[in-house]
């Protein structure tokens, strides 16, 4: 490898080097100079012309040493560029530039295997190209959002590979000004498949539990209850004939206990199997679910439905129906609601389901029933998200939590 000394030796035989450039036009401003003409110089005295070329030793030593710094500039200059380009291009994830309108600048390698594009072909193109149809109005709200705030985005989309090929990407954007101060995006594209099918795993299984644990109180539990109840029942007449009477008055309250407990297993049976959902559907479960709640915990609970809402899909019903079903339970036994309201309707085109309560609300900037992200909070996101819908914890003016559902109809 050439020596920095030897590159600038080697440098000066090439005449499109910067500072042999430099050094032509040094030569001609001299020869334009009068005052450096051979005629002036005859005239100056011996210690005048010994006193210039001091001076012009001096200048040409402090200038040979900027000459040194500048090099030694360029060559850390080199290094970090280098380094960026090794930070940028093979970084582990998809690094996007993006201009206002939408048109991919620039992309690094891992974008470009991502969407399953060559690095170039990427250039021009609409970032939005490479998004499901179903997920276009999330990355518009995206978008708008990083445009309006210029503040930190991120938004959960499903993207489409060159070939056809889908996967989940988590979306993270910040607004930037590139050299010449046009405004910019830089989104960072990460690959969140893997994630999203343990969380569909995840939600399988607790679905799978709670089926499982409804149908075993209503199959088991309950039959079992039901016969101890029966049994008291008669023992209490077989004491009644032999005359004991306290000892008979210990069956009835056995019976009677039995008989209370059978009706808790068969509401908590039709809280985890909505027998309802199945034959009238979403606005007739959360009817009976609210009745529940009231016979239940002894609070009230109302349910109001402001629009026809029509849903036909039955997974989407059964997701919200078990939001609503979790707020509830935060808001009763994590934040002593004595009331609450569930609200289904239509409002700009979009469904919104809204539970609100009357609880100990937030507390220190944290929901003191839910919007710590323990594990039945992170499954209602999940049921939120795979159905492209928004999901918040809001603190409501006269005291308690909305939890607010809001999604597209289509």
């Amino acid at each position: 490898m050439m020596s920095g000394k030897n590159k600038r030796i080697s440098d000066n035989f090439n005449p499109s080097n910067p500072r042999n450039v430099l050094r032509q036009r040094a030569e001609a401003a001299y020869r334009g100079d009068a005052t450096l003409s051979p005629e002036n110089l005859a005239e100056m005295s011996h210690e005048e012309i010994l006193r210039v070329v001091n001076e012009l030793r001096l200048h040409q030593i402090e200038l040979e040493m900027q000459n040194d710094e500048l090099f030694q500039a360029q060559v850390e200059l080199d290094a970090a560029r280098e380094r960026y380009v090794d930070l940028y291009d093979f970084a582990p994830v998809g690094y996007c530039t993006v201009s206002k309108t939408g048109l991919i600048l620039q992309a690094n390698f891992t974008a470009a295997a991502l969407l399953g594009v060559q690095r170039g072909a990427l250039a021009k193109q609409r970032i939005s190209n490479f998004i499901l149809p179903e997920d276009q109005d999330l990355y518009y709200l995206f978008h708008k959002k990083l445009l309006e705030f210029g503040e930190l985005q991120m938004c959960e989309v499903r993207m489409v590979k060159n070939g056809g090929e889908q996967f989940w990407a988590n979306l993270t954007s910040t607004a930037i000004q590139d050299t010449a101060g046009t405004l910019a995006l830089l989104i960072v594209v990460s690959d969140i498949t893997e994630r999203k099918l343990l969380e569909k795993s995840l939600v399988s299984v607790a679905e799978e539990r709670q089926l499982s644990i409804g149908q075993e109180l209503h199959d088991n539990l309950g039959q079992q209850v039901a016969a101890i109840g029966y049994q008291a029942k008669a023992l209490e007449k077989i004491l009644l004939t032999t005359g004991s009477v306290d000892a008979a008055e210990i069956a009835a309250s056995i019976a009677a206990q039995a008989q209370n407990a059978v009706m808790q297993c068969k509401q908590l049976a039709q809280g985890l199997l909505p027998f309802e959902m199945e034959d009238s559907g979403l606005i007739a479960a959360l009817q009976s679910l609210a009745s529940k709640i009231l016979t239940t915990y002894w609070i009230t609970c109302d349910f109001i439905c402001k629009d026809e809402v029509a849903i036909n899909d039955a997974n989407l019903a059964l997701n919200l129906y078990r939001i609503v079903q979790e707020a509830a339970h935060n808001a009763i036994r994590h934040g002593q609601a004595q009331h609450l309201t569930i609200v289904l309707g239509l409002q700009a085109g979009k469904l919104r389901l809204s539970i609100c309560d009357d609880g100990s609300g937030f507390t220190g900037g944290v929901a003191s029933h839910g919007a710590n992200p323990g594990m039945g909070i992170k499954i209602m996101q999940y049921r939120a998200k795979q159905f492209g819908a928004t999901l918040e914890f809001l603190s409501r003016n006269e005291g308690g939590i909305e939890v607010r559902v809001e999604m597209q109809l289509i």
